[in-house]
Formats: structure tokens, sequence, C-alpha cells
């Protein structure tokens, strides 16, 4: 169990409501400059220091202690790799993001079948599968594509 497990366990933090924003006040908070830009959650929690964390990999300014917590996509391969706590969020204090395709109205209805096939085969473990090998595994995207779409039996 890392330092992170502790500190959630010792405090007994599941979620993100109001014991946490109390701890905010203590703790130093990561965000990326996107979610700066769009202000998640940040004037919700009075008090609390908020600073930019990493663009690249925030959930490394965790593990380095840069921050003690950080608003991270759940598919990040890096809450598994360091054994990081996902905290729940019954208040919706941060939004929700969701992976949608999003193509223009001129796309066929052969390309469309095509998209819908693949987004409604790709579960969100796969993602977060298929951003580890990106990510830690420096695989190629296409090579990514490749093997994933034959092991699904899609094409």
């Amino acid at each position: 169990m890392n330092g992170l497990q502790l500190f959630a366990n010792r405090f007994a933090i599941r979620g993100v409501g109001l014991q946490l924003q109390i701890l905010l006040q203590i703790l130093t908070c990561g965000m990326v400059p996107a979610q700066f830009q769009r202000h998640h959650a940040a004037p919700l929690v009075p008090g609390s220091d908020f600073r930019r964390a990493q663009e690249q990999q925030p959930a490394l300014a965790l593990v380095d202690n840069q921050v003690q917590m950080v608003n991270i996509y759940s598919a990040d391969p890096n809450i598994a790799a360091n054994d990081l706590v996902t905290l729940e969020d019954p208040e919706g204090l941060f939004l929700a993001s969701n992976v949608v395709p999003v193509v223009s109205e001129k796309v066929t209805d052969e390309a469309a079948d095509v998209i819908n096939t693949v987004s409604a085969a790709l579960t969100a473990e796969d993602l977060v599968k298929l951003n580890s090998l990106s990510v830690n595994d420096q695989e190629s995207a296409e090579q990514i594509a490749k093997d994933w779409l034959s092991e699904q039996n899609l094409f």
C-alpha cells in the first residue's frame, strides 16, 4: 500500500464531498491547464491551493508529492500503475468526461456504421489498457489500434 492509499484510508476518504472540501484547506491540489481554463471545481472549494499539474502526465505530480490530489481522466494508465486512489464524486463537483465519436454530417452511412461498431465495442477498461500501451509502453497508435481491432474480431 502506498502513501496515497494510506492517506485515503487514514482520513476515510472515499469520495469528493464535504469531508474532502475540509481537507482541501491543507492539501495542494493539481489540475491540468485545460481544467484551469474551464475552472473545474476550483471555485467550489474556497481557500484551497490549486496548482497546475504536469500537462502530459498529471498523475506523476501526485506520485512525486508536488500535489496531494489531482483531477485526471479515469482512463489514465498511471492510476493503476501507481496504485492511486480514485474517489467517488456523488455531488458532481467535477465535470464528467465521456469518450464519444464526433464526426461531420458529411460522413457516409457506411463510415458511421463502422464508427458505431467500434464505439460500442470499446469499454472503459479497454481504454485504460490502450492508453497504457501508448503512454507507458510507447507503442504506436497504429499498432495499438490494429491489435485491438483484431482482438475484438472487428474488421
